[in-house]
């Protein structure tokens, strides 16, 4: 394929980049919403999984068209079983798809002539890798550590926040909780962290509530901070956890 200056090689980072510029291009703007989150890895699989979506809502103007668009994304397979549906309706299922095409059809689809660009480019400072940072693997390894299959009854999410951070890297947002059947009415005690994650600024942006009531704010922290707040949050008594305040 020949190379197109015009689209960066693909990344976590050109791909969540391309999904907000889409979004919130001047035809689109409000009227689509766009995710790309990290999936549990595949049991003997070290590979980490993103799955992506970008959709229309009617929170703001009346819906002349439902589109869906969901894609997954590794490193080692790119783009991949990607599906659109258009009024429920499947209108094409790929199995995998170049990243210049991929961008291409999603214009196509939701017929957008043009991508976001902002008026003023921020100044990107140089990647200062932490000592304490993990790494994504080992930071989604320890949170499907605390998922109901593995016997703690708490549900997780970490996606991507925005493209980049201030060091110039990936962002993400997550968040540790409860974990009820959405049939019934959340748990009681209902616990949850929130937190920021990527690999140059490691944890940061975290809190934590007992109920509802904040248990915890903590600007930044390593992995083993977060294990101890969740394990404390999650697997103690209220007595133990007052004790522990």
């Amino acid at each position: 394929m020949k190379y197109n200056p015009l689209i960066p090689p693909l990344s976590v980072q050109s791909l969540a980049e391309f999904l907000r510029d889409l979004a919130y291009s001047k035809k689109l703007f409000h009227s689509v919403d766009w995710s790309l989150s990290v999936s549990p890895p595949n049991e003997g699989d070290a590979a980490i999984r993103h799955l992506g979506s970008i959709c229309t809502h009617a929170r703001s103007r009346p819906v002349t068209k439902r589109i869906y668009l969901s894609f997954c994304y590794t490193e080692d397979m790119g783009i991949h079983d990607v599906k659109a549906t258009v009024e429920g309706n499947t209108v094409r299922h790929e199995q995998s798809m170049t990243f210049e095409a991929f961008r291409s059809y999603a214009m196509s689809l939701f017929d957008a002539d043009s991508l976001y660009a902002p008026e003023r480019v921020r100044e990107r400072q140089q990647k200062r890798p932490t000592k304490d940072a993990p790494t994504l693997l080992e930071f989604t390894a320890f949170l499907c550590s605390f998922s109901p299959a593995s016997g703690e009854a708490v549900d997780w999410s970490l996606r991507v926040l925005h493209p980049r951070d201030i060091w110039d890297d990936v962002a993400y947002s997550g968040g540790l909780w409860t974990h009820y059947p959405s049939a019934i009415p959340p748990a009681a005690p209902f616990h949850s962290i929130s937190f920021s994650y990527s690999r140059t600024w490691g944890i940061y942006d975290v809190s934590a509530w007992n109920n509802k009531i904040k248990y915890a704010e903590i600007k930044r922290t390593d992995l083993n901070g977060l294990k101890r707040l969740a394990e404390n949050l999650f697997t103690s008594t209220s007595n133990e956890l007052e004790d522990a305040i």
